[in-house]
């Protein structure tokens, strides 16, 4: 028997000092369920980052229960063969984040030395030729940082894992991850969220302050190990890097629950320059340490000040979710996948999709592809496909360069199939043409566009008449993938286009 879960790192916002090798793998799995989750779960844990004195592997612990808070389903490898709690829970599509010891794992540049944990992502297996697949980046040889596909032996796997155990323990060494298909208040789950963030804030116990005082013991041993030394000054750089990332996501938050411009622009602000206090603050103190001169932490008054305004923005924020109605979304194994999001564009309400368009930034696609698309479906074979969905277009004034409608991909060819703001129907072969006619604009309306053995066509839906607008000649290949697309290019007025009602058609 033999099962792979498709499964792609789209956590590609981060450098891993940012989001840890623990928390990066459990965030490609919860983005693969739903984007809004991953980001929620980043945020518990750059303010467990933050805001407390805890280490890191209690950071873990905790994380994993905060997961099951979450309402995330996470199921511990407890006892029997460890193979089979792998291929039971493959077989109910759920992934497995899985514990390794490097020192076990023959291409890892720790192959034979020094004990270190690691995590990675297990999402199939071969009973047969008794091998499992995994995503990972340490295949790359600790160059590449982007979890890919990889193939190891039920044997390397099973030691590596073994070892981390003895060496780590049980808790964090193999847990299975899945999401129940059930209606959630997504509100609630981020109010449940800032709640955690205030309550954490206001005990005013900083990590970074525990890390110096941990690092001013270590140079009064004798005998202490530079490693660990270098450890603590590595642990003390990467809080401030998180930070950052904290500052960040909470500011996604902002901007995806209409907190106010203004609001948003003081909150980023003031997170810069606290950003840029702590910064300087560190180095500071580094330098007074390796000096000798170091007579204890003692913050500076603007850092007290910028960290109690932050968090009345923060509270205030809260308050503003308070008032909000519940936004349903459904937590559910849904065949969607979010390809090339990398602004956080593209947004999943219940059955509805958004993609919303705040940032200065070109989305474009031709030469470079930096447009987001949701994958509607992806199927191999002969056959006929056919997606429509209704669209809706909201924009600022000055928003006047884009393209709505659908995406194919045939094999190695791409295609874009929908409106164009300027009075057009298109059907372009990326990189290859530009197919149009003119028609006249609609911010409301309903599309489709229907792929067989032999020809590409998109047109208009109006009650039960489909009307096709172009259609082109095309040659099947084995593989297509289509789903949803926006593009925008030139101008950088704000847009919002909901698509709803979509239906997904396949005929052999």
């Amino acid at each position: 028997m033999k099962k792979i879960i498709d499964l792609k790192d789209d956590v590609t916002d981060f450098a891993l000092d940012e989001v840890d090798c623990f928390q990066r793998p459990i965030s490609i799995v919860l983005r693969s369920m739903d984007k809004q989750y991953s980001n929620i779960f980043i945020l518990y844990a750059k303010t467990l980052e933050l805001y407390t004195s805890d280490t890191l592997r209690e950071i873990r612990y905790n994380l994993i229960d905060i997961l099951k808070h979450m309402g995330v389903v996470v199921e511990p490898y407890a006892k029997g063969r460890l193979m089979n709690f792998i291929y039971k829970k493959i077989e109910s599509n759920n992934l497995i984040i899985m514990g390794i010891d490097y020192n076990k794992l023959f291409y890892s540049q720790y192959y034979k030395g020094n004990s270190y944990p690691h995590w990675l992502i297990v999402n199939g297996y071969n009973s047969n030729s008794k091998v499992v697949s995994i995503m990972d980046y340490t295949q790359f040889m600790d160059k590449k940082f982007k979890f890919e596909p990889f193939v190891l032996s039920n044997k390397i796997l099973k030691d590596a894992n073994r070892e981390f155990k003895n060496n780590y323990g049980d808790y964090d060494s193999c847990f299975s991850i899945g999401i129940d298909d059930i209606k959630k208040s997504l509100n609630e789950e981020v109010k449940k969220l800032f709640d955690f963030i205030i309550e954490f804030m206001e005990k005013k116990e900083y990590s970074i302050l525990n890390l110096f005082n941990r690092l001013l013991t270590l140079t009064q041993i004798p005998e202490v190990s530079p490693d660990d030394i270098k450890n603590v000054e590595t642990q003390i750089l990467n809080v401030n890097k998180c930070r950052k990332i904290f500052f960040s996501e909470i500011i996604k938050q902002m901007y995806l629950y209409d907190y106010g411009t203004e609001l948003i622009n003081s909150f980023s602000d003031k997170s810069y320059k606290l950003t840029t206090e702590y910064n300087n603050f560190s180095i500071y103190c580094l330098l007074r340490i390796i000096s000798g001169k170091y007579e204890g932490i003692k913050f500076k008054e603007l850092i007290k000040v910028l960290e109690n305004e932050i968090l009345e923005l923060i509270k205030n924020f809260k308050q503003h979710l308070l008032i909000l109605p519940p936004k349903l979304q459904t937590i559910s194994k849904r065949n969607e996948k979010i390809i090339n999001d990398f602004d956080d564009v593209i947004n999943l309400k219940g059955e509805d999709v958004f993609f919303e368009f705040v940032k200065n930034r070109e989305y474009n696609w031709w030469e470079n592809d930096n447009a987001p698309k949701l994958q509607i479906v992806e199927t191999t074979g002969a056959g006929t496909t056919e997606i429509s969905a209704q669209i809706e277009i909201s924009k600022e004034d000055n928003c006047n360069n884009f393209q709505v409608g659908f995406y194919v991909i045939n094999g190695d060819e791409s295609y874009f199939a929908g409106i164009d703001f300027n009075d057009k129907w298109c059907l372009d072969k990326i990189n290859y043409d530009n197919f149009s006619c003119y028609y006249n604009y609609i911010p409301v309306q309903k599309i489709y566009v229907l792929i067989n053995s032999n020809f590409l066509e998109v047109g208009q839906i109006s009650g039960k008449i489909k009307k096709c607008i172009l259609r082109r000649f095309l040659e099947r290949k084995n593989t297509l993938s289509v789903g949803l697309v926006c593009k925008k290019w030139e101008d950088y007025g704000k847009l919002l286009v909901k698509f709803s009602d979509i239906n997904h058609i396949r005929k052999e």
